[in-house]
């Protein structure tokens, strides 16, 4: 679908938020599921680059962008006005039991963006939210939320303090509902092994090479339970999002 480029916000020299009119995405996207971006029009880069929604507005799409590679850094160069061509919505999304009230979000760094339109719904529906943000040293991506009666935002220095701090929010909020986290993996892995011993369900949404974005290539298969054994499954159509006590993430 080729959609207008109609917005664009620096967060600071590498990451980006871009707004794209897009009413087919826009109408059917759900937290936690992405779009596959095709950044030229010829074949360098050949394969697409994918990008959770950030958020979504009325008809725009939002994502967040962060500089790190060839297909990106032809992405900062892009203007308001450009067209570009997007493929989604992909993959499955997180869910929430709607008669549960309070939730925790975990994100680190740019793994953030895909709990940002998690943590938009929940507001919308009334929920209770505490999110846990991780490094300190990028609280920008998160410096446009303002705490209030059913939002509570801690930030910590890095990934060490994370799990202290998550076990004093559990033990404010025992009725957490679920915990829902992106970010490295070794983050996640910590929050799937918090969640199991604290009996709170846990969501994780994994980054993972995608060479298609949707069920042929394979690239992006992750090892996850399969009784006494493991299995594999393809974070592009099976996930991204997964529950935490699946994954293994020590593969």
């Amino acid at each position: 679908m080729i959609a207008t480029i109609t917005g664009i916000m620096q967060l600071n020299d590498h990451d980006f938020i871009f707004n794209f009119e897009c009413r087919e995405i826009a109408k059917t996207a759900r937290p936690g599921q992405f779009v596959e971006v095709k950044v030229s029009e010829g074949y360098d880069p050949f394969l697409r680059r994918p990008f959770s929604v950030y958020d979504v507005d009325g008809d725009t799409v939002k994502l967040l962008i962060r500089v790190v590679g060839a297909g990106t850094s032809i992405m900062s160069a892009w203007r308001v006005g450009d067209t570009v061509d997007l493929l989604g919505p992909l993959g499955n999304c997180f869910t929430w039991d709607p008669n549960e009230d309070n939730f925790i979000l975990m994100g680190g760094g740019i793994g953030y963006a895909p709990l940002n339109f998690l943590l938009s719904c929940l507001r919308r529906d009334g929920k209770h939210v505490h999110l846990l943000f991780s490094p300190l040293r990028e609280s920008e991506l998160v410096g446009h939320l303002q705490a209030d009666d059913n939002l509570s935002v801690t930030l910590s220095n890095n990934r060490t303090e994370m799990q202290p701090l998550l076990e004093k929010i559990i033990l404010k909020t025992p009725d957490t509902a679920c915990i829902y986290s992106c970010g490295p993996n070794g983050m996640m892995k910590l929050i799937a092994e918090t969640g199991i011993e604290s009996r709170i369900p846990t969501q994780v949404s994994m980054e993972a090479a995608m060479g298609c974005g949707f069920d042929i290539c394979a690239c992006c298969v992750i090892p996850v339970r399969d009784g006494d054994g493991f299995t594999y499954k393809k974070a592009c159509s099976d996930g991204p999002i997964f529950s935490g006590e699946e994954v293994i993430f020590n593969e």
